[in-house]
């Protein structure tokens, strides 16, 4: 398998958490909401470390298992499986679907720093907890953590370019 030149473009959209089985079968925790990169055909990259080239490999198929996915790559056996245990999975910024208007992708809202409509500084967007109904974003402040629900009513403005996002709090946090 060759080898992908350095990007700085490639998004991590999960991690192989385990080998299931004995026909190379990973197991995937999906970190991004971007289910559809795992259809088959889809080309990921897997890469151990931020710094690493990569391998590209070719999803054969991909179902829900548990709390993530049960991956096959094409040409992947247990072997080469577990090599591969602990690497993140990645995708091209360029391979990304385009979103409606007002929609973003994860890695576009993580470390957006978080503001009340009255200017109070809350912290950064540390982390994205996807729900059934709405996803939950976690905003870091030192040792503090608000966990703000991903509503109209509490999210007013999103803007990646300045890095920031402008909130409502909801009635008990403020």
């Amino acid at each position: 398998m060759s080898k992908t030149q350095p990007e700085e473009d490639l998004i991590s959209i999960g991690k192989i958490k385990g080998v299931h089985g004995l026909e190379g079968n990973v197991t995937v925790f999906s970190d991004s909401g971007l289910t559809a990169s795992y259809e088959a055909g889809s080309s990921l990259i897997v890469r151990h470390q931020r710094e690493d080239q990569g391998s590209p490999f070719v999803v054969a198929w991909a179902k829900p298992h548990k709390k993530g996915i049960l991956l096959k790559f094409e040409g992947m056996d247990r072997q080469t499986a577990e090599t591969w245990v602990g690497a993140d999975i990645c995708i091209r910024k360029s391979d990304l679907p385009d979103l409606e208007e007002d929609a973003y992708y994860w890695f576009e809202l993580i470390g957006l720093e978080v503001y009340t409509t009255g200017n109070e500084y809350l912290g950064v967007l540390s982390s994205i907890i996807p729900t059934g109904g709405n996803d939950v974003y976690v905003v870091q402040k030192k040792d503090a953590e608000i966990l703000l629900p991903a509503i109209s009513s509490v999210i007013h403005t999103i803007d990646p370019e300045e890095g920031r996002m402008t909130v409502t709090l909801p009635e008990g946090l403020s």
